[in-house]
C-alpha cells in the first residue's frame, strides 16, 4: 500500500468516474487506481495536460500519453466527507 494512501486526519477519498478510459483501465487492472488530484490543494483545476505544474508531474510514477490535447468535458468532482454518520460538503 503506498505510504500516502491516508491523509493526515487517517481518511482518504474516493473518486467515482464516468470517463470511458478510466473505467476501462480500472476494470483491465481488475483494481481500483491511487492517484492524487491533477492540481495542489488551493490551486485552480486544470483542464488541460499542459495546465498540470510541472511539480506535479515530476512526482507521478506514470503519465498516460493519450488524449492530451483534449480539455475537460467535466466539472471537479465532488468532494464530501462523512464522520460519525454526519456529511460535510467539502467541493461541490
Amino acid at each position: 500500500m503506498a505510504s500516502n494512501f491516508f491523509s493526515k486526519d487517517n481518511t482518504l477519498a474516493v473518486r467515482l468516474t464516468n470517463d470511458p478510459f478510466c473505467i476501462y483501465l480500472i476494470r483491465y487492472l481488475d483494481r481500483p487506481i491511487i492517484s492524487t488530484s491533477a492540481n495542489l490543494s488551493g490551486f485552480v483545476t486544470p483542464k488541460s495536460f499542459s495546465e498540470i505544474s510541472s511539480y506535479i508531474l515530476k512526482k507521478t510514477d506514470y503519465i498516460v500519453n493519450f488524449r492530451r490535447e483534449e480539455k475537460a468535458k467535466y466539472n471537479s468532482s465532488s468532494i464530501i466527507k462523512i464522520v460519525s454518520h454526519k456529511i460535510k460538503i467539502l467541493r461541490i
